[in-house]
């Protein structure tokens, strides 16, 4: 995955330096970023939500390069590039350079700088999510085995552990057969939205058809839980708003959350 959202030259004053002069009179220096972001989503769905914003990278960038003022611009670097990983969850990895155009160097230099690179932990920072299965239409069993495998199919996804199959009656309208649900836990480098888009996705493929709220359905598949993310948007909530009031969400979930 080679998404970047690359910033070049930012321009910020700041007191970096090992010379009392530097630390006195401050001096100017640019700061280059480059976030691996996945634009999947985003792309898919043409929303910001979906992506990083590079205003609020570089308000990020400048406010904790400019907050105090460090002997190395080793320093300096190594903190902006934590403060970029800290703020922004769906950055997988950054590499930020500092460049310092007036170094006090008794030569001349087309340039000085250094740079730091960040990875989250992980081979393609896997990230672990659970998701809760129900169905009453039509072979249910099959119905939950098939899902299960379309999410195992996924990329960069396996399927890590699934629940017991729990038999439920339905809730908010009882004129429907009972429910198959259970629950799965899967280890995947997508993104939470890109995550939700493959599930919805699955749905349709399987028949899905949206009617009545909470109605019959082929299958349903929501998002749980997805590392220790806390999302709040019109597209996704996470952790799942009902879940705790669900018993055949938190009973098979019991079962299979570490």
């Amino acid at each position: 995955m080679n998404d970047e959202i690359a910033v070049r030259g930012l321009r910020l004053f700041a007191y970096h330096g090992v010379r009392d002069f530097e630390k006195a009179n401050g001096q100017t220096f640019l700061v280059d970023a480059f976030l691996r972001v996945p634009f999947d989503a985003a792309a898919a769905g043409d929303r910001l939500s979906d992506t990083v914003s590079y205003s609020d990278v570089c308000a990020a960038i400048a406010d904790e390069f400019c907050r105090e003022s460090c002997d190395l611009i080793e320093t300096a670097a190594s903190k902006t590039a934590d403060r970029i990983m800290g703020d922004f969850p769906a950055v997988l990895s950054v590499r930020v350079t500092v460049h310092k155009p007036d170094a006090p160097v008794k030569a001349e230099f087309a340039d000085i700088s250094v740079s730091v690179t960040r990875r989250r932990a992980g081979p393609e920072s896997e990230h672990t999510a659970y998701l809760g299965l129900g169905t009453n239409i039509g072979d249910r069993q099959a119905n939950l085995d098939g899902a299960v495998a379309a999410l195992g199919l996924l990329p960069g996804t396996r399927v890590d552990a699934a629940s017991s199959v729990y038999e439920t009656e339905p809730v908010g309208y009882a004129d429907q057969p009972e429910f198959l649900n259970m629950c799965v836990r899967v280890v995947t480098t997508l993104s939470p939205r890109a995550l939700l888009g493959a599930a919805l996705g699955i749905e349709a493929a399987m028949g899905r058809v949206r009617g009545i709220k909470n109605g019959p359905r082929v299958i349903d598949i929501d998002l749980l839980l997805y590392d220790n993310a806390v999302i709040n948007s019109p597209e996704l909530t996470l952790p799942h708003p009902r879940m705790y009031e669900r018993e055949f969400v938190m009973k098979p979930l019991g079962e299979i959350r570490k």
